[in-house]
């Protein structure tokens, strides 16, 4: 299996950039991780600060001078991390994760046509041209996409497709015990998406973010276009997932959120 999979290892997650969020106003940090609620987290720190407020992403350069805005996102590497650390020395830091079996169903309801791009050609290749004859017609050419993927390939086929390619050919599936770094990082606080609502402004609330600024975030917003629907695993593919993650399961504490029934 291992030969087998070191073929589709197109991403290394140890090389890859990693994105953070520092607050110089309230001397926080936020390290996102794929498919665990980052890209509402981008809008939430937007609102929080205003457009002006934030500095858009940009690689950091190491000098140490603060940006003029009250908040920014940088990209790092394994290698600068620590230096980055050190000069951000009593800024809190918080990450965001999620049980691993919501996690991958909302890889399958939203990133479906990049496994299927590189590992089912024939079925992405149909699906193509299901989006293309939509967009013809004026209508959603990737809704019609998707719609035609999930018809083909189901959650199970998914999951025990992975079980075949490994995990580490995209970054939102590299299990989360890797992707938050904790060897490095030392978190305060690491969320659960799935109780996010009345964690986040908990969390910030106590890293001195006014009560003002925490009523413009909510409630979050959920910036996926598909709609959310709760969708039947089987027990089976809980065991898979449980297999496939056995680091994050590990790692982190999803007490009894592991169900048959998962919302994506």
């Amino acid at each position: 299996m291992e030969a087998e999979n070191r073929k589709y290892m197109i991403v290394d997650p140890r090389t890859a950039n990693i994105s953070v969020f520092v607050s110089y106003r309230h001397r926080f940090m936020y390290f996102p991780v794929p498919k665990c609620g980052s890209t509402t987290m981008r809008t939430v720190l937007v609102k929080l600060y205003g457009e002006q407020g934030v500095q858009p992403e940009q690689d950091w350069t190491g000098t140490g001078a603060a940006p003029v805005t009250d908040a920014a996102w940088f990209r790092l590497t394994d290698a600068n991390l620590p230096k980055f650390l050190g000069m951000h020395q009593g800024f809190r830091t918080f990450t965001i994760i999620r049980a691993p079996e919501g996690r991958l169903m909302s890889n399958y309801r939203y990133r479906l046509y990049v496994y299927a791009r590189f590992f089912d050609k024939l079925t992405y290749f149909r699906a193509g041209m299901f989006k293309a004859a939509a967009r013809l017609k004026g209508q959603d050419g990737r809704r019609a996409q998707m719609a035609r993927l999930w018809s083909a390939i189901s959650f199970g086929d998914f999951v025990r497709g992975l079980q075949r390619t490994g995990l580490t050919w995209d970054l939102h599936l590299v299990p989360q015990a890797l992707a938050v770094r904790k060897a490095t990082v030392r978190f305060t606080d690491v969320l659960h998406l799935e109780q996010l609502n009345e964690a986040l402004p908990e969390t910030l609330r106590a890293y001195g973010v006014e009560d003002g600024l925490l009523a413009a975030i909510l409630p979050l917003p959920s910036l996926n276009a598909t709609p959310k629907t709760a969708l039947a695993i089987s027990e089976e593919d809980i065991e898979v997932i449980k297999d496939l993650y056995f680091l994050d399961y590990a790692e982190f504490d999803f007490g009894s959120q592991t169900t048959g029934r998962v919302t994506a």
